[in-house]
């Protein structure tokens, strides 16, 4: 029989076995090495690797992943330390603001500058401030096709790509949108963003700092309406 034809024949289960028992024996081959003159590694480039060979392949590998996992981590940290930072400034800046416009004013500047957002939208209950007036407010009530309620009602931190409805509703027929993001203010209505990047709110992606934005926007709407 071949080499080949004695792979094909190999019993699964068996071979299974056998895998099981070398782990569970990790110096199998000290007590026995004859059989590393028997034993076939796996092959690279240049053709048949001493064992010692693949193993040492095989680890710089499994070491080189754990790397690219650490430079995954260290960037998310710095991310997050950055999103922190700017929240920090966030919230002492709409602390600072002298009435509601002057409020509208300083969040639209924060969104845009700090975090790259290109429009944004508050949705504010009917009985919350009903004398502010801003193109960035929107009132359940005014909405006739009725999706800002439905909105509201939800309740739910979304983000991805909107229907035309949702858009429209939120950010005017006439504002292309290619990415949002939705984040409630329990208690007061809600805020989304918008960005002209596909993939800048993609659907998988973390809303945290929205939420954030929307815990500051409670905050002070909670001060102000008392």
């Amino acid at each position: 029989m071949t080499q080949t034809a004695k792979q094909q024949a190999i019993d699964p289960q068996r071979e299974a076995e056998i895998a099981a028992y070398l782990k569970e024996h990790p110096h199998f081959l000290q007590r026995h090495p004859e059989l590393l003159e028997t034993l076939l590694p796996p092959e690279h480039e240049s053709g048949a690797a001493s064992l010692s060979f693949y193993q040492l392949r095989h680890s710089r590998e499994h070491i080189q992943k754990l790397e690219q996992q650490l430079n995954r981590l260290i960037a998310v940290a710095k991310d997050n330390e950055q999103l922190l930072s700017r929240m920090h400034q966030l919230m002492l800046d709409l602390n600072n603001a002298n009435n509601p416009d002057d409020f509208m004013q300083r969040l639209e500047l924060l969104l845009k500058e700090r975090f790259g957002v290109n429009h944004f939208t508050l949705i504010l209950h009917d009985n919350i401030l009903p004398a502010l007036s801003n193109p960035h407010i929107r009132r359940p009530a005014a909405d006739r096709s009725g999706v800002l309620n439905d909105i509201v009602q939800q309740g739910l931190a979304i983000s991805g790509r909107l229907t035309q409805n949702k858009s429209s509703a939120l950010f005017g027929a006439e504002v292309e949108v290619h990415s949002a993001a939705i984040a409630p203010i329990e208690g007061f209505g809600m805020l989304a963003v918008a960005s002209d990047e596909v993939d800048r709110f993609a659907p998988d992606a973390s809303v945290m700092f929205l939420s954030l934005v929307g815990a500051s926007l409670k905050h002070y709407l909670n001060n102000t309406a008392q």
